[in-house]
């Protein structure tokens, strides 16, 4: 099992926050559906923070872990 670290900015204006929800277009729902797309492997962020409706971020830190077969330096 591999844990990934991820550095993300993002324009927070189409989304309803970080925090995935399962009605609402968030960035964590967008990234860990990116993901999935990837890797064909479902995964869950954990981020060092969040932000509110229509907040932007740059250097954004999450990880996940993974036992995907893509070696850890594919991921950048």
């Amino acid at each position: 099992m591999k844990n990934i670290k991820i550095i993300f900015a993002y324009d927070g204006s189409d989304f309803f926050g970080y925090q995935a929800q399962t009605d609402k277009k968030t960035v964590q729902g967008s990234i860990e559906y990116a993901i999935k797309k990837v890797t064909g492997k479902d995964v869950r962020l954990m981020s060092a923070g969040r932000t509110d409706k229509g907040v932007h971020a740059e250097n954004q830190v999450a990880n996940f872990f993974t036992d995907s077969n893509i070696p850890a330096k594919a991921y950048k």
